[in-house]
Formats: C-alpha cells, structure tokens, sequence
C-alpha cells in the first residue's frame, strides 16, 4: 500500500525516458519516506488536482524526496501537461 503525499506545488520536475515525457517531481518533506518506498502523490493547484503513483528514488534528510512516476493516469497526464504549459 503506497503512502499518500499531497503538496501544494511541484518543486521541480524530472525528466525520464523520451524528451519531454514527465518523470517526477521533488516533494518537500522535513521527514521524507525511504528510498524505494511507493507514494502517492497528490497535487493542488487552484481547483484541479493531479494524482499520480510513484516510487521514491533519492532523499535528501529534512529536505524531501525525488519521486519518480510510475502510474500516470492519461487525464492526469493532460492537467500536469496544462500547468506545465501555463509556466513558459
């Protein structure tokens, strides 16, 4: 059973695989979840919510963790892809 993250913003992202494909994210934590552990991610901004599964790939004590997606939903992928848009 993965443990649930929610967060109000996506601190940064990580690319994996093809260009432009949408790998992760870094999660502010002062407590972060273990390298290797299974999250699910939930993100707010305004009214829309993303939600994602991933697995915590690297950690940085009382700083956070770098998610990596596993399971991206095709709508979820649609609104992240949106607010990506919306920052260049």
């Amino acid at each position: 059973m993965p443990v649930h993250i929610g967060c109000s913003t996506i601190a940064g992202t990580t690319t994996k695989g093809s260009r432009g494909r949408i790998g992760g994210c870094f999660v502010n934590l002062h407590n972060p979840s273990l390298e290797g552990a299974e999250v699910a991610v939930t993100i707010a901004h305004g009214k829309t919510t993303f939600t994602a599964l991933g697995t915590v790939v690297a950690v940085v004590p009382n700083m956070g963790m770098d998610v990596a997606f596993k399971t991206i939903e095709p709508t979820q992928s649609a609104v992240l892809q949106e607010w990506l848009a919306g920052l260049g």
